[in-house]
């Protein structure tokens, strides 16, 4: 009977132990991760660039729209793309996004000597129609350590056309950037 109760006891001791160090590491790796985004996490911000009224280019289903002029600092960014961009709720569809892209590429890797890049979007033709509309971009990017991460700007604008059929979109404030969050699916 001895023998029955330590081995019994023995198991149960092994299993709270073992579930205690998956705690303890998956703890550990938080920490980890959140130090490891203090010291290598690139981010990027507007620069001052005045885009209210900005003309624009004609795509034959839309218009694109330069989002101006953004800074990279706390090191190299790589890989960055546009992931999705939502107009009023509604992600807009692969063909409008294959021209929102930063400096028109498909990647754009920045090294810390060129820390400027330009960001445009596309905008639908039904969306020159004066009246507001909120706009949500979602950015992805990797850090030197293949460290992924997003960034989401979002931006109100109104698409006007005035009486000789030229079009313009006026952004209201400012482009607002949130903090970048390391990416959930980082494999």
């Amino acid at each position: 009977i001895l023998d029955v109760a330590a081995s019994v006891s023995g198991v149960i001791t092994s299993i709270i132990f073992s579930a205690l160090a998956l705690w303890q590491n998956h703890r550990y790796k938080k920490l980890a991760d959140n130090f490891s985004d203090l010291q290598y996490m690139p981010e990027f911000y507007r620069g001052i660039s005045n885009i209210c009224g900005a003309k624009l280019e004609s795509l034959g289903y839309g218009y694109r729209l330069s989002l101006g002029s953004f800074r990279t600092m706390n090191g190299p960014i790589y890989h960055l793309l546009i992931q999705t961009v939502e107009i009023d709720g509604i992600r807009q569809n692969e063909d409008s996004r294959k021209y929102s892209e930063p400096s028109d590429r498909n990647d754009l890797n920045l090294p810390p000597t060129e820390p400027d890049f330009s960001v445009k979007i596309s905008v639908p033709e039904k969306h020159i129609d004066n009246k507001q509309h909120q706009c949500v971009i979602v950015f992805t990017y990797e850090n030197m350590y293949y460290t992924k991460y997003e960034k989401t700007a979002s931006l109100k604008f109104i698409g006007t056309r005035d009486s000789n059929g030229s079009q313009t979109i006026q952004i209201l404030g400012d482009i607002i950037l949130e903090r970048a969050q390391r990416r959930k699916n980082n494999g």
